[in-house]
């Protein structure tokens, strides 16, 4: 295996922050989510009768998640709206809810799969996964959501992050590096370059520098504002130097 610059624990909390605050931007606009995917269906099919049909099945999608969204907070002892969920007190009590919860978001993903709305579903039930102590299932749900997806679909770069944050949890650095790429690789995903950084980041876990400074090369000429980690900027900047 190739020698670990840091701990990827030390990382992830830096990455998640950005990350989650674009997923709490979605889960908390759905509507806004679903037209987008909507938009991109309908500027694609040619027939009115298709364009119909996929909007119904959007709406559809979209209202059946917020109804199970809001099932699962009045579970976990919260009240309907509300964006934080509650923990139960009791512990078992909180497993009990996610247990049953996350077989419901899982089938929601899998029936309306392709859509804005399925991929939101697949997004909380890897998340209850995790919660749950099973990334393997978190991993599966997700990646089968991204195969899903239309290839620009923005969601498809927020799914791409989270399968590469479990990559790289599990110190699959290469993999998780190249998936950071496909999530930089699709233009209507926010933090693109964020995850481009992330890249350069795994790639030097991976021990393959080469392929940090190519990912660290078109991020400052693309997008120097982008900020990293200070111990990653230094040992990319030191690594340019020296080549």
């Amino acid at each position: 295996m190739a020698t670990k610059h840091h701990k990827p624990a030390d990382t992830l909390e830096e990455i998640e922050s950005a990350g989650e605050r674009l997923l709490a931007w979605v889960g908390a606009n759905p509507v806004l989510v679903l037209g987008v995917a909507v938009a991109i269906l309908l500027s694609a099919a040619g027939l009115g009768g298709y364009r119909a049909l996929s909007h119904a099945n959007a709406v559809e999608a979209s209202a059946s998640l917020e109804a199970l969204r809001s099932d699962f907070v009045i579970a976990m002892g919260g009240q309907p709206g509300d964006v934080i969920v509650p923990e139960p007190a009791n512990p078992e009590t909180a497993r009990a809810v996610r247990r049953e919860f996350v077989d419901r978001f899982a089938e929601l993903g899998r029936e309306y799969g392709g859509t804005g709305a399925g991929a939101l579903a697949s997004l909380d039930a890897g998340s209850l996964y995790l919660e749950l102590g099973t990334p393997d299932q978190a991993l599966e749900t997700w990646q089968a959501a991204l195969e899903g997806l239309p290839r620009s679909s923005p969601l498809r770069g927020v799914l791409a992050s989270r399968i590469a944050q479990l990559h790289e949890q599990d110190e699959k650095f290469a993999e998780a590096a190249q998936t950071y790429e496909a999530a930089a690789a699709i233009e209507g995903y926010p933090l693109r370059y964020l995850a481009l950084g992330h890249a350069a980041r795994t790639w030097l876990a991976a021990g393959e520098p080469a392929k940090a400074l190519a990912d660290y090369d078109r991020l400052k000429s693309e997008a120097p504002d982008t900020e990293l980690p200070e111990h990653v900027t230094a040992l990319l900047d030191e690594l340019s130097a020296r080549r």
